[in-house]
């Protein structure tokens, strides 16, 4: 099972995740002429990881719930 998880991870980040960047610079390339093509194409593949990395990042471990070891009852509990 983790083979096949590593193997969709993989498969995941070349096909998609580099597909992206890859649409994003051959868009910025073909949209404009001269100096402002070759920096659409490298512009925009970066504005799109930027997005990517502040709104979609990849989590390694699940978010914890609170706990609730400040309530009252399990600070007097501690103290005994």
């Amino acid at each position: 099972m983790k083979a096949l998880q590593g193997a969709n991870l993989a498969v995941r980040f070349l096909v998609l995740e580099l597909g992206a960047l890859a649409i994003a610079a051959y868009w910025g390339y073909e949209s404009a002429e001269g100096v402002l093509r070759w920096v659409l194409a490298i512009g925009a593949p970066l504005l799109v990881a930027a997005a990517w990395g502040l709104f979609v990042r990849h989590s390694p471990r699940p978010a914890r719930r609170c706990s609730r070891s400040g309530s009252p009852r399990s600070l007097s509990s501690a103290a005994r």
